[in-house]
């Protein structure tokens, strides 16, 4: 398992600390979570397309078997967040918005 940095993530409208939801993505070599930031109180939800591609980076640069490059596993995993966010959230009335990121 690799750990990568846990950044703060605020509401930009109301301020308070972000909840994350994790996906969990598992096949027969590796285990790992992408993350989706949302904010229960305004009906927020952000994805961190940053922090994101950095945890591809850590877990397929290690032993990339695949064959893919990043860029394509990123594109591939961001869809699939993409399609995450609006069957769970934007389908119940959450709004994308940008969150605030603070160390």
């Amino acid at each position: 398992m690799f750990w990568i940095q846990r950044v703060k993530v605020f509401c930009s409208k109301c301020g308070e600390k972000a909840t994350t939801a994790n996906l969990v993505f598992r096949d027969t070599m590796r285990r790992f979570e992408l993350i989706i930031h949302h904010c229960h109180k305004c009906g927020f939800v952000y994805i961190d397309k940053e922090l994101n591609k950095n945890i591809i980076k850590k877990v397929f640069s290690a032993k990339n078997l695949c064959g893919e490059s990043i860029e394509s596993l990123y594109a591939k995993y961001l869809k699939i967040l993409k399609d995450c966010v609006e069957a769970n959230f934007i389908s119940v009335g959450y709004k994308r918005k940008k969150f605030l990121r603070k160390k």
